[in-house]
């Protein structure tokens, strides 16, 4: 039965739709999801169809009492909860269920392995949850211990295990809370017994989450509702298929989960007779079946075991433990907040202690040893020695220096008198002794030359102001704390070093989406560190088709820091730490 393959649709254009019953409907969940009348109880009652045919068993929840059909062809039992009151002609309950006998039916089946619908059209909502608590916890433990490959549907899955609860009265809710955990139990991790589950519901969004975002395979009928239109959306539908998704016949669904696009598909035509609208004439009988039915209907109607009296002095001692185990759990929960206050003030202390031990290290380097000392000392006064003897050259020469000047300022004078003497006396004769068109150049010249001198200074400056800046010890002092901040970040698992990383390399300038950047992690992993981030300045909040976006900070992160130490500091220096801090995170 591992190997055992079922085909309840058709692919249109391409032949049958094949799930094989161990890797699709008992190794990991299944959902069927869309609106009423639209044909989901018609394929889960093909997939029953087709399992007995293989003989898988299962167990269909059924809360509005659709399965008992199935009789017509095959052994399936019918198990009602609550006295079967006006049922279509044909109807035939084989055992009637309470609260007291679920566990031992849920038990027998899992030993057994019979095919069972459990059948709560005509049970009170308190019997209902009452009977399925019961039934799945059972069921739950009992496959751990026999391990038989089992199948359960849930039909109505919006109403028994819903996102919402809207029971009030707490008796009743009680009683659901529980159905819901089993259900999530099976769901999460009945996997590992044998345990298979298909989720049957109408609207995606009222189911629990918690026990449908368990299902990765599903069949995704007509859906018209907002909210489930959202959630088509977050589970990677594109529009064009939303909007054919809103527009399905009866019996069409779309699969996602099975390969990498999604498959369009068509429900096969059940054998059996389909909710009961057309009465049976005769259920199917076979010795295997009566022998079943004998056999439930014996462990259900057996009395219960008395139980043995319990001595005083044990449940005194019984009462004893369980107080010393309420304060022992108090401790450890006090011991286990106070952990994490430790473990968070060490973290801390961590990065201070690194900070610090760097800062040593800078200072001891600008130590001098005793044995270093003296020998600074002999070179400083020889260099003392030397400056003295060339400031007494430099005033010789400066005063040797003044004397030419005055002389040479004199010729400069009398040849620019002359100059102009020679200028008025050509100007006077109508002499061109310089050819205008050159002495145009000559201005050109001169005027590209300052404009060239004052280029030069001015990038001079800029390349001093950048080097200063980068220079500057407390710049230099926030840029490694920033870098032992980035790999603290990065050390917070591989999930949260991947979105760090995708996110540096995103444009500040683009808006981007958690399912955008390429982490190989899922949507709600990207949303929970990118939250981390933005609360740590790295990344800003946006907006982007309705929802929560982002974009890089971190370029603006790296200038507001820098600039508070440096206001004047260039952008060149700017861009130049955020490319030294971004490979110290990417690498490259």
């Amino acid at each position: 039965m591992s190997d055992a393959v079922i085909s309840p649709a058709v692919i249109e254009g391409d032949g049958d739709l094949e799930l094989n019953v161990h890797d699709y409907m008992i190794s990991q969940p299944l959902a069927i999801i869309g609106i009423r009348w639209i044909g989901k109880s018609y394929e889960a009652g093909k997939m029953c169809e087709q399992l007995c045919e293989v003989k898988q068993p299962f167990v269909v929840i059924d809360p509005e009492g659709e399965y008992w059909t199935l009789k017509e062809r095959y052994p399936v039992i019918v198990a009602a909860v609550g006295k079967p009151v006006g049922r279509p002609k044909g109807y035939k309950a084989d055992l009637i269920v309470t609260s007291e006998t679920a566990a031992t039916l849920a038990r027998r089946i899992a030993e057994k392995g019979y095919s069972v619908v459990l059948d709560s059209r005509n049970a009170t909502m308190a019997d209902q949850y009452a009977v399925l608590g019961n039934f799945l916890e059972a069921l739950y433990e009992a496959e751990g211990q026999y391990n038989m490959p089992l199948v359960v549907f849930m039909e109505e899955a919006h109403v028994l295990i819903p996102e919402i609860g809207r029971v009030r009265l707490p008796g009743i809710k009680k009683l659901q809370d529980k159905v819901i955990y089993w259900a999530w139990e099976v769901a999460a991790r009945g996997r590992h017994r044998g345990l298979g589950y298909v989720c049957i519901a109408r609207r995606a969004a009222e189911v629990a989450k918690a026990v449908l975002s368990q299902c990765p395979t599903r069949l995704i009928f007509k859906l018209v509702d907002p909210a489930d239109l959202s959630w088509l959306r977050e589970s990677g539908f594109t529009k064009e298929e939303i909007d054919e998704i809103q527009k399905l016949p009866k019996g069409t669904a779309f699969v996602r989960g099975l390969t990498a696009e999604h498959i369009k598909v068509r429900s096969k035509e059940r054998l059996c007779t389909h909710g009961g609208k057309t009465p049976i004439a005769k259920a199917v009988e076979t010795p295997e079946l009566e022998h079943a039915i004998a056999d439930l209907s014996k462990i259900i109607k057996a009395p219960p075991a008395m139980p043995t009296a319990v001595p005083e002095d044990i449940l005194r001692r019984v009462e004893a433990l369980e107080t010393e185990r309420k304060q022992l759990l108090s401790k450890v929960q006090s011991l286990e907040s106070q952990l994490s206050e430790a473990t968070s003030g060490r973290e801390a202390l961590g990065l201070e202690a690194e900070r610090l031990r760097a800062r040593i290290k800078e200072l001891e380097a600008q130590v001098l040893t005793a044995e270093e000392k003296p020998k600074l000392l002999g070179k400083i006064q020889a260099l003392e020695n030397q400056v003295n003897d060339l400031e007494g050259r430099l005033t010789e020469t400066q005063k040797i220096a003044g004397e030419f000047e005055e002389k040479f300022s004199r010729i400069r004078e009398l040849w620019g008198d002359w100059a102009d003497l020679i200028v008025e006396t050509a100007d006077h004769l109508d002499l061109e002794l310089i050819p205008k068109d050159v002495k145009a150049l000559q201005e050109e010249r001169d005027k590209y030359k300052a404009e060239l001198e004052t280029y030069r200074r001015e990038d001079e400056l800029r390349k001093e102001l950048f080097q200063q800046t980068l220079d500057d010890a407390n710049n230099r002092s926030w840029i490694r704390d920033a870098e032992a901040f980035l790999q603290d970040l990065k050390r917070r698992g591989q999930a949260g070093s991947a979105v760090l990383k995708a996110c540096l390399r995103m444009d500040p300038e683009v808006t981007f989406l958690p399912e955008e950047i390429q982490t190989g992690y899922t949507q709600s992993t990207n949303a929970a560190y990118m939250k981390t981030l933005e609360a740590k300045g790295l990344l800003w909040e946006a907006s982007k088709k309705g929802r929560k976006a982002f974009r890089n900070r971190f370029p603006y992160w790296v200038a507001e820091n820098i600039r508070k130490i440096r206001p004047n500091a260039p952008d060149g220096v700017i861009d130049e730490i955020v490319d030294r801090l971004k490979r110290s995170v990417i690498g490259g």
